[in-house]
């Protein structure tokens, strides 16, 4: 006969598996307790990892060819496509920024340029196409140098030459490497004034990139340039506002110099018309003055009722539409805190070559008094040179008024121990 099995206390054995299944609650519990604590702190850890391998970056320390910004431009852009160049590899918005020093005195007042007002003027228009003889050079890379200023100079004058004598001139290239490194009034690869940089033409001229090789180097002297060459020289240069008549200076006479604004989205322009967006941020230098550069005005066009300049840059052929670009015309501009404000400037500087016919142009423009021009001329350059040293001589006093003012701090200190 088999033996019964005891009764099993219903009441026990309810208050067993209670406690068998708290203990493995709590066990559980705890183990994701630490397994959650450890995800946090392997987050955090890894946080720091990545700030340090690849910190977050001030607005000036963004690279130029930022992939996260050229997209956002490719995505909302209808006007122009944006992408990176050549030009700004390993770049900074902060090195652009660093590149800025090109601007105007304000101390030289050039005459007005005489634009023939009784032109018909074309719907569009493209130097490149009316001259083709003189315009046969590849654009400049600037490189890591002020020089666009230089370098839009001695091309202008250039093509200036070649439109008026195209069987003398056509291969001419002038080279702005002669600015730079003898332009006195001015200040190399550290920048230049649009304004002032026409005396050196005038007064000593320009040889050409056979005889003084553009380098983009700040150490290269005056005297490196060849002595068997002969500088051709500009007879005036004048000043021209308004579109209309910067176009009609254009047709009639080749480019002009035009100081434009930077943008971030126009360095990595790469087609169509530029056109600010909203989300544009202008560059500034560290005392909020805009950023200048120099370019060359050598046409216009309209696209979908949208005007534009055609401009020459100095950023090498892999920028823009081989190294050209199309920039829109904005005529109006009365918000001045508005993204979409021009970029080029309403004025430009048209420089007259040296040959019989645009002497007498020029010398009719000047009302015919060449000696007094002549005298001008010295004058303000001496007057250049001369406010120059002055603000040397105040600096300099400056600094020798904070080294006396230290000296008598630390006579009084010493006086004070005592």
């Amino acid at each position: 006969m088999a033996e019964a099995k005891p009764a099993v206390d219903k009441k026990v054995l309810h208050k067993a598996l209670n406690k068998r299944g708290k203990t493995k609650k709590d066990k559980y519990g705890v183990m994701s307790y630490a397994i959650w604590i450890g995800a946090v702190i392997a987050l955090i850890v890894g946080g720091v990892v990545i700030l340090i391998i690849n910190p977050e970056k001030k607005p000036h320390q963004m690279a130029v060819n930022d992939d996260l910004l050229i997209a956002q431009i490719n995505s909302v852009s209808t006007l122009f496509k944006a992408g990176a160049s050549a030009f700004f590899e390993n770049w900074s918005i902060g090195d652009v920024k660093k590149r800025a020093g090109i601007g105007l005195t304000n101390r030289v007042n050039p005459h007005q340029c005489n634009v023939n007002t009784k032109m018909k003027m074309p719907a569009e228009f493209d130097a490149r196409e009316k001259w083709p003889a003189c315009f046969k050079h590849p654009v400049y890379d600037a490189g890591n140098c002020t020089s666009t200023w230089a370098i839009m100079g001695a091309s202008t004058v250039s093509n200036r030459f070649c439109i008026q004598d195209p069987n003398t001139y056509s291969a001419l290239r002038l080279s702005p490497q002669t600015s730079l490194s003898c332009d006195t009034l001015n200040r190399g690869c550290d920048g230049g004034d649009l304004d002032t940089m026409w005396f050196h033409y005038e007064k000593e001229g320009l040889v050409t990139e056979k005889c003084f090789p553009y380098t983009a180097d700040p150490d290269v002297g005056c005297e490196e340039k060849c002595n068997d060459e002969q500088p051709l020289k500009i007879v005036a240069h004048c000043l021209v506002h308004s579109e209309d008549g910067i176009k009609r200076e254009v047709l009639q006479n080749g480019p002009v110099v035009a100081p434009v604004t930077l943008n971030d989205d126009l360095l990595v322009y790469k087609q169509g018309i530029y056109k600010p967006l909203a989300t544009a941020k202008r560059l500034v230098t560290d005392r909020r003055y805009p950023v200048i550069h120099a370019v060359k005005i050598i046409g216009w066009g309209e696209k979908n009722r949208q005007p534009y300049w055609l401009v020459e840059n100095a950023w090498g052929e892999d920028w823009g539409e081989g190294g050209y670009a199309k920039i829109a015309i904005e005529r109006d501009t009365k918000d001045k805190d508005d993204h979409t404000k021009s970029v080029v400037l309403s004025y430009c500087f048209a420089p007259t070559p040296s040959n019989k016919v645009m002497e007498e142009q020029s010398t009719a423009g000047r009302g015919g008094d060449e000696a007094k021009y002549e005298a001008d001329l010295d004058l303000a350059a001496d007057d250049l040179l001369a406010e120059d040293e002055e603000e040397e001589d105040e600096e300099e006093a400056d600094e020798g008024a904070e080294g006396d003012d230290d000296e008598e701090h630390a006579e009084e200190d010493v006086a004070l121990d005592e």
